[in-house]
């Protein structure tokens, strides 16, 4: 090794030379080295892909953190410290969103007549439209509410959706009380609510139901041994038969009617007795509900007889009237008594 041949200037160390350096110019050195790594350190800092707001570090310099607020992103509503963030919202766990509610259709209600005449054990009928004013059109709940006694309402088809139209129809019974009711029809779609009045007159009933027992006992009340047979018969292809062929104790048959015309009351019946009056009979009368006084048809009779007979009575126009036809027997072996009926008619 080769040591420098001037003295303060250089050294030879392996081929190599450094030159001499005071302490000033080491001073010089070491600021740079330090400005270079601050530089780096806040480059990295400024540019770096973390997305964050920024945490103090200590010695004050912030630290990157995760998902700063983008530049121009306006501040979310409600919470002034923070920005919105431009990422996608994250689904619901189920993947779907939240279905929006249902709104029903609103719809408007009409009736093909506001009023109508009916006669107490008949049945009258109506349309009833609905028209959608806006929405989707959706199932309605169709009522009828307010009817008079005994009475009911129906509709065909029985379930539409608004837009559609229906049937009702009202049916009365022949104890439906005369007289004017109004009637409300409506119809409902969720929280939606349309009525309209319909005035139904009912008028009292003139006839007697099921007059000639073609339907067995249907409008009667009966008690006792009562049953349909087709023979014998007075007209048409039943009679009703109060009592049996074997002894059998009392039995009777009633309905109520209401006396709009003349008031002639007819019935046909024929009788096998073989006992006395005091023990077996068939009688029929009609009370009067509005003064409770008694018609008779027959009073008590026992008798046999080869064919029909006709028994009539005279009621009241406008009265309301209880009709019952009775077949009394004691129940004693060997001597049943019974009575066939039909064509009961009021005039």
């Amino acid at each position: 090794m080769e040591v420098s041949r001037y003295r303060g200037h250089r050294r030879y160390y392996g081929g190599l030379h450094w030159r001499r350096l005071g302490a000033w110019q080491l001073a010089g050195f070491g600021a740079l080295a330090i400005a270079l790594i601050a530089g780096l350190v806040a480059g990295s800092w400024y540019l770096g892909t973390s997305t964050g707001p920024a945490t103090p570090r200590p010695g004050g310099m912030p630290v990157p953190g995760p998902n700063p607020a983008a530049p121009f992103d306006p501040p979310v509503s409600g919470s002034p410290s923070s920005a919105r963030s431009s990422h996608p919202s994250t689904p619901s766990p189920s993947g779907s969103r939240s279905p929006s509610p249902t709104m029903s259709a609103e719809f408007s209600l009409a009736l093909s007549a506001s009023s109508g005449p009916v006669t107490a054990g008949s049945q009258l009928s109506f349309t009833v439209t609905t028209t959608v004013v806006s929405g989707t059109p959706g199932p309605l709940t169709l009522t009828v509410a307010s009817l008079p006694t005994a009475a009911s309402a129906s509709f065909s088809p029985s379930s539409i959706k608004a837009g559609a139209a229906t049937q009702a129809t009202i049916t009365t019974a022949a104890g439906t009380p005369a007289g004017t009711y109004p009637v409300s029809v409506s119809a409902t779609a969720g929280t939606i609510r349309h009525s309209v009045t319909y005035t139904l007159t009912v008028n009292p009933g003139q006839a007697v139901l099921n007059s000639g027992f073609e339907s067995g006992l249907s409008g009667w009340t009966a008690a006792g041994s009562a049953s349909p047979v087709d023979n014998p018969t007075h007209g048409g292809s039943t009679a009703i038969r109060l009592g049996t062929t074997n002894p059998s104790g009392s039995t009777a048959i009633r309905q109520n009617i209401t006396v709009t015309g003349s008031g002639q009351l007819s019935l046909w019946y024929r009788m096998v007795c073989d006992d006395r009056v005091f023990y077996d009979w068939f009688d029929a009368w009609a009370t009067d509900l509005t003064t409770n006084q008694t018609v008779w048809l027959v009073r008590k009779t026992c008798h046999t007889s080869g064919s029909y007979e006709q028994a009539t009575a005279t009621l009241t126009a406008g009265h309301r009237y209880q009709i019952v036809l009775e077949n009394r027997d004691d129940n004693h072996i060997n001597d049943a008594s019974y009575t066939y009926v039909d064509d009961i008619s009021l005039t």
